[in-house]
């Protein structure tokens, strides 16, 4: 697909309400979110005395992943051991709208790469599921960068 069909993509649409609205690197507007155990959305928590929502380990630039659309899996041990993240599943909704969750052991600002463009995540509790939402005519993530 051209450039300009992918610019052309209009947000997600849909219930959004309990997400975080943000703007991919080419300027779409797309949708973040933290999941409970029973589907909840929740909020940033504060720091406690076990625990700083805002650690993370080393910053990783562009690691190389292939997640293709309508697909799930468990993540390698070098992957998850560089990323923090041990999950992932990447679900077309409807249309050109993707849904790409991760369950991670690291707290990072995560930043997905697809050919056409980047969507961040930022991550500060491993207890739950995070989301991000799309719209885009080639989906896979092809890397993952985090700080």
């Amino acid at each position: 697909m051209s450039e300009q069909n992918e610019k052309s993509l209009k947000a997600p649409e849909g219930e959004f309400q309990e997400w975080t609205e943000k703007t991919s690197e080419s300027g779409k507007t797309f949708f973040t979110r933290d999941v409970d155990e029973k589907g909840n959305t929740t909020t940033k928590p504060a720091d406690g005395p076990d625990h700083d929502v805002d650690s993370h380990g080393p910053s990783f630039e562009h690691e190389p992943c292939y997640w293709k659309a309508d697909t799930e899996g468990s993540t390698s041990t070098d992957f998850a051991n560089k990323t923090g993240i041990t999950w992932y599943k990447l679900k077309n909704t409807i249309g050109a709208t993707y849904q790409l969750t991760i369950n991670t052991n690291s707290t990072y600002d995560y930043t997905f790469h697809t050919k056409p463009d980047s969507y961040g995540l930022d991550v500060y509790q491993t207890w739950t599921t995070h989301e991000v939402t799309y719209t885009t005519w080639e989906p896979t993530v092809t890397s993952v960068s985090g700080r």
